[in-house]
């Protein structure tokens, strides 16, 4: 039987200049099973698109790490860094605290911001301001 563990892995995010990334939390269980915990546009119930990232919320998801996540790593090509490993009830209690935080993010309603479009558009910033 394996170990339960957290990692933080990284993907490239095309469209947005030669190094950006999306990381994301990847946990699993000492059965095997994956889930990831990702942020992401959201405005209303669409995810992702433009118009989430220009006017969106950011929105952290738990789901099932599998074929249907955005940020399945079909051929092992994320960077990975694994950040804890033990047992199925201390990886679930750390787990607990990500989940407890991911909750206060997405009841906040947090703006999503793109950096480039700040870059480009230098007062998006102001615009969107939250204070």
């Amino acid at each position: 039987m394996s170990k339960a563990k957290i990692e933080i892995k990284a993907r490239n995010v095309n469209g947005l200049g030669d190094n950006a990334q999306h990381m994301y939390i990847v946990y699993t269980k000492e059965s095997g099973e994956e889930k990831v915990m990702s942020g992401f546009p959201k405005v209303g119930n669409t995810t992702n698109g433009a118009v989430a990232m220009l006017i969106g919320d950011v929105y952290v998801q738990d789901i099932l790490y599998d074929d249907n996540s955005d940020d399945f790593d079909e051929y092992n090509t994320h960077t990975s860094q694994t950040i804890f490993q033990g047992t199925d009830a201390e990886v679930m209690e750390k787990v607990q605290l990500m989940k407890n935080e991911a909750k206060r993010i997405n009841n906040e309603g947090y703006d999503y911001n793109v950096p480039i479009i700040e870059t480009i558009i230098p007062s998006w910033g102001d615009l969107n301001d939250q204070s």
